[in-house]
């Protein structure tokens, strides 16, 4: 996801998630994102339905305005939450942070991998292919 600012780039993957064709949920982030109003990204887990689980990444910084619900992993050098004080954003999953992190509001991170338990096992580059060599089964 890249844009010509913050705010662009949060509308942009929004789009994104919420397209009907095609829609994403894992993001790479170019640049500062700062998410404002009310969102729901992700899904939980409902009974043998896994949940649709969400990775924001970036190696810039993240700013949560607003009441979003996140369900997946979260992952930037820095992080604010309700930088301006308003709203309740809270995430469910994991974050990860390599540098600062404030909550001014009175959102919250409910740690919880039981719903990235598919991610792990999802296609990509390095993943266990049925019937070979290293499975055993």
């Amino acid at each position: 996801i890249d844009g010509n600012n913050a705010g662009a780039r949060a509308d942009a993957l929004v789009a994104a998630y919420n397209r009907t064709t095609n829609p994403c949920s894992r993001f790479w982030i170019e640049g500062d994102i700062q998410f404002s109003g009310n969102q729901t990204l992700g899904a939980p887990p409902n009974g043998s339905y896994p949940g649709r689980q969400v990775i924001l990444a970036s190696n810039h910084d993240m700013t949560f305005n607003g009441d979003y619900q996140i369900y997946g992993i979260v992952y930037s050098d820095s992080q604010n939450w309700n930088a301006l004080g308003t709203g309740t954003s809270d995430i469910y999953g994991a974050v990860v942070v390599r540098g600062d992190y404030h909550n001014n509001g009175n959102g919250s991170i409910h740690y919880d991998l039981s719903g990235l338990s598919t991610e792990a096992l999802s296609s990509g580059q390095f993943v266990k292919v049925p019937g070979s060599w290293i499975d055993f089964n």
